[in-house]
């Protein structure tokens, strides 16, 4: 048993010297991998100086994040600077197209913005007129019925279902009731 532990010990050192033996070199990031790296670091810039409650921050705290995000370390992304700042038109490169991503994101950003405020202003539209509904004023003129419903028609609006007590059927034994819209301005 005792020979078993010192096989299974001497295996586990040997399995853990290789894998730190086994550190891999820094490799040199793609330039569009690259793009998307600085886009995302500008948003986190844009972030920490919007945050007030942050003076500084340790930007290896902050890009380590991005850098595992796309598969690489900040030792990765230190080579690569290097390599980049040899070819000073690629490097360029990398910035338009990081500046591309970014513009993209804006215009994205801008159209969300617009279909949310869309989607409140149908809802507060929509509250406004159930809440209007109990009002006696959109009754005025309309004869007493015993139940009244809500329903939305063909073209989305609302409509009133009007429904007496005493409905009367035709000669096909179907129920008759009226149908009011909701007047305009409501």
């Amino acid at each position: 048993m005792k020979i078993l532990k010192a096989h299974i010990l001497l295996m586990l050192v040997i399995v853990l010297a290789a894998v730190s033996c086994s550190r891999k070199e820094a490799r040199v990031i793609p330039a569009s991998k690259m793009s998307k790296i600085y886009a995302d670091m500008v948003i986190a810039d844009q972030w920490i100086r919007s945050d007030g409650r942050t003076l500084h921050a340790d930007t290896t705290l902050v890009y380590e994040p991005i850098f595992n995000k796309y598969g690489y370390t900040t030792e990765d992304y230190r080579k690569s600077v290097s390599h980049y700042l040899r070819k000073p038109g690629d490097f360029a490169d990398i910035f338009e197209d990081a500046r591309s991503i970014l513009q993209k994101q804006i215009v994205e950003m801008v159209a969300l913005e617009k279909v949310e405020a869309l989607s409140d202003s149908i809802r507060i539209k929509r509250e406004g007129i159930i809440a209007n509904l109990t009002k006696a004023e959109i009754f005025d003129g309309l004869p007493l019925l015993d139940s009244v419903r809500v329903q939305i028609d063909s073209m989305d609006r609302y409509v009133l279902v009007h429904m007496s007590a005493d409905t009367t059927t035709n000669e096909n034994n179907e129920k008759i009731c009226s149908e009011i819209p909701v007047p305009p301005g409501i």
